[in-house]
């Protein structure tokens, strides 16, 4: 019983840990098109990455990937939908150049890192 209980403890504290899935795979908007991506993170801050390294969050309520921004310390998704072709992808960063909530990888990194110093300040308490 003992041994049960041991390795189960290890299974739930194994999967709370788990890595993003780094792999690339195709993700679909709400409109059927679809584009190719990458999960990023980890248990402190996850995105998607396009193969362009266009930094994007889902949306439940429009149910799209839309360009990431940065809010209140959140990674959220902007509101402004992914778009992989030229024409309407320029539009699209046009509507998101309007207003500075643009996620560079530098903000990105920043961001990340002080969500993990935040959570091992949280642990040593």
């Amino acid at each position: 019983m003992l041994k049960l209980l041991l390795v189960t403890s290890i299974m739930i504290s194994t999967l709370y840990s788990a890595p993003a899935f780094h792999g690339k795979r195709v993700y679909t908007q709400n409109d059927g098109t679809q584009f190719t991506g990458q999960l990023k993170g980890d248990e402190y801050l996850h995105w998607i990455e396009s193969d362009d390294g266009t930094i994007l969050r889902y949306n439940s309520k429009s149910k799209n990937f839309d360009y990431a921004k940065i809010e209140s310390n959140e990674l959220s998704p902007s509101g402004v939908v992914f778009q992989k072709k030229s024409a309407k992808k320029s539009r699209s960063l046009q509507e998101l150049d309007n207003s500075s909530d643009n996620v560079t990888h530098e903000k990105l990194s920043k961001l990340w890192n002080q969500k993990r110093d935040e959570e091992m300040k949280r642990r040593k308490q």
